[in-house]
């Protein structure tokens, strides 16, 4: 009882405190600024769409397609640890194609990132945020992939060894490593990849998804029981290196007891590596293999009854500047008895799948020791052996190839879905990314300029819009915490969102207490044309203090959980971007709000106050809350914000802002980040 008697007399004179600091004008703002056009943004909107083809030019539809702020990857191609910190938005191409969406990036951010999570696509792709509008092609017969998936004309050739590696070759191929030997190119079908990706879906470990693969006795080879043709086709790669891939025979039951016994070591692909990521392969790009007579020691297309075709993958096995094949950093082998790995259970590099129906044999391959790093999803080299007659297999040896399975029918398989029993739902979608939060700073003098300490209300957010099948919004979840409240008003907190009132469902979550706001039965607020919901009418329930007096005791935020669902999707595009359109109510005053910059005023806000006093709104120009000589009243940072102490300026506690400012968003867009040089951390509240 002592601690609370003491908290509130001290809140009692911190109220006296900040009522006079605040109805001061403060004589620190630079008053000759001129931000008659400037909007204050810290993030920047770009509608992106993203076309997804196979190698016949048609669409690919059902395939997932994740946008990051910043390359996910590694420098051997496995996710980066922390690479849900930089996703942005995830879903999948439509019948055509096509995934179109609106993303709200912060303005520091120049690129994205784009994740393709689908076998026989290339994986990732980067580029420039230039305008507004960012339009992105994926897989496709472009004139570059046309000429680097060119049809060779086959020769059966003399053995040749072309350096120190050890390897035959079956002909030449050019400085991508693209084979000059090349096979009239296999058309794969996107349900086939379908298939594939089922079996061995990107960025998930075999040993979670399809542990029975591993378990397989089969020695990872190819045994023929009749006399047969075999041909290698490439579909995928999905590694960080550019790998080499090579194949040897021996009779059946009769492995070589070395990999040094190994005598006929031919490369299939020099580089195993798409276009324009290291390499020149397009999916489809197929050799014939050849036979090397132990007697004759010539070439033939015929490989003899009971021959054994067995595979290696040189890791990182291409060099681009000599353009062969060279040493590597390991080498891994079908016959998991040459590998390195110590533990038998790792050892294990490649699986062979049965797809019977048609015909052929897909091989997948993990590409960096399984005792250091990898990522055990063995898709970082994929392709299908085929063979004629394919009666010539023993189709039993080998475990079956995979169906995609939709337990809920919304078009995204199970291994995708993060709602698979639900066909309402398929992705969550968070802002600024999961776990992370952006920050809304607001002032609450409006329309009369402020301290500009930015701290009456200090609001940390994360959002997740959630998603169905379609892409569609179909519910709104948040988490919310009032962090600070620098102001002795009793001010309320809200979000209007770009659909109807009639469209929310039910809300879960509010704090509304104290009687003064007029709330529907589905918890948006009556008498709106679009939907705005209420978080909370009353700061001061939920943070009895200030949080922003240096030396006073911090108290813990409450965190609100808000989640709305809506009676029917919506489109991301017309739903729009975070923060979408977050606003306070000052001191019960229902008709006196605060928005961000350019963002416009709900129904019940009192007009006849916008251009008054200190704001310079002009509704005929669609100018919201916006000053010509003076900072906003309110500002969003897609980052959590280490906002001013009490009474101190902005312009002060970040050394940068004004320069931010003065020059329109142009340059020193990171101004409020921890970084040497950008900060006067003794004008800013730090818990």
């Amino acid at each position: 009882m002592k601690t609370y008697k003491f908290n509130l007399a001290l809140a009692v004179v911190t109220s006296f405190f900040l009522t006079s600091c605040l109805d001061e004008k403060n004589n620190d703002i630079n008053n000759t600024s001129n931000f008659s056009s400037f909007d204050f943004k810290t993030t920047k909107e770009y509608n992106v769409s993203v076309t997804t083809l196979n190698n016949e030019n048609q669409p690919f539809n059902k395939v997932l397609v994740k946008l990051f702020t910043r390359n996910p990857l590694d420098s051997v191609g496995n996710l980066k640890a922390d690479y849900m910190d930089y996703l942005i938005f995830k879903g999948n191409t439509n019948e055509n194609g096509e995934l179109n969406c609106r993303i709200s990036p912060a303005t520091t951010v120049d690129s994205l990132s784009v994740l393709v999570e689908h076998i026989g696509l290339p994986t990732l792709q980067t580029v420039k945020l230039v305008g507004t509008n960012v339009n992105i092609r994926i897989g496709g017969q472009t004139q570059a992939v046309k000429q680097a998936s060119k049809i060779g004309l086959y020769k059966v050739v003399t053995p040749q060894t072309p350096n120190a590696s050890g390897f035959y070759v079956l002909g030449d191929w050019n400085s991508l490593g693209v084979p000059n030997y090349l096979s009239a190119n296999d058309v794969i079908s996107n349900s086939l990849l379908a298939d594939i990706n089922a079996s061995l879906p990107e960025y998930k470990p075999l040993t979670t998804t399809h542990p029975q693969y591993l378990e397989d006795t089969n020695d990872g080879s190819v045994k023929l029981y009749e006399d047969a043709e075999v041909w290698v086709t490439f579909v995928h790669e999905g590694a960080g290196w550019s790998n080499a891939l090579a194949y040897y025979t021996y009779p059946n039951g009769n492995p070589p007891a070395t990999a040094d016994a190994i005598t006929d070591k031919t490369i299939i692909f020099p580089n195993f590596s798409f276009v324009n990521l290291g390499g020149g392969l397009v999916s489809g790009n197929k050799v014939q293999l050849q036979y090397l007579d132990p007697v004759t020691k010539q070439y033939t297309t015929r490989f003899p009854k009971g021959t054994t075709v067995a595979w290696i993958l040189r890791a990182q096995g291409w060099s681009s500047s000599s353009h062969q094949v060279v040493a590597g950093l390991c080498t891994h082998y079908s016959d998991s008895r040459f590998n390195s790995e110590s533990d038998s259970k790792l050892k294990k590099h490649n699986v062979v799948l049965n797809d019977a129906a048609r015909k052929l044999l897909l091989i997948g391959f993990e590409d960096m020791r399984r005792d250091n790093g990898a990522d055990n999803d063995f898709n970082d080299a994929v392709y299908y052996a085929s063979v004629n007659p394919y009666t010539a297999i023993d189709e039993k040896q080998y475990k079956v190839i995979d169906k995609p399975v939709d337990t809920d029918g919304d078009g995204v398989t199970d291994v995708n879905d993060e709602y698979p029993n639900d066909p309402t739902r398929a992705y969550n979608n968070y802002y600024p990314a999961k776990g992370q939060t952006g920050t809304l700073a607001f002032e609450d003098l409006w329309p009369s300029k402020g301290d500009y300490d930015f701290n009456d209300m200090i609001v940390d957010y994360n959002y997740n819009q959630i998603t169905n099948g379609a892409n569609q919004v179909v519910a709104f979840n948040a988490e919310l915490s009032l962090r600070a409240k620098g102001a002795h008003y009793t001010n309320a907190f809200g979000i209007q969102f770009n659909t109807n009132p009639e469209n929310v469902k039910s809300i879960t979550g509010q704090h509304i207490t104290n009687g003064y706001l007029n709330i529907g039965s589905n918890g948006t607020e009556n008498n709106q044309s679009k939907a705005v919901v209420i978080v909370y009418d009353n700061a001061y329930d939920l943070l009895k203090t200030y949080n922003t007096i240096i030396g006073q005791t911090y108290y813990t935020p409450k965190t609100i959980k808000l989640n709305i669902e809506f009676s029917s999707p919506i489109d991301p595009i017309v739903f729009g971007t975070a923060p979408y359109n977050p606003f306070i109510i000052i001191d019960k005053n229902r008709g006196k709000e605060v928005h961000l910059p350019t963002l416009p005023p709900t129904d019940l806000a009192d007009k006849n106050l916008l251009g008054t006093k200190d704001d310079n709104s002009n509704i005929a120009l669609g100018k919201y809350y916006m000053s010509d000589k003076y900072l906003p009243w309110a500002i969003n940072i897609p980052i959590t914000f280490d906002y001013p102490a009490e009474n101190e300026d902005i312009t002060k506690a970040f050394l940068n802002f004004n320069k931010w400012a003065e020059s329109n968003g142009a340059t020193n867009t990171d101004w409020y980040v921890n970084k040497a040089g950008y900060r006067d951390n003794s004008k800013i509240f730090i818990k």
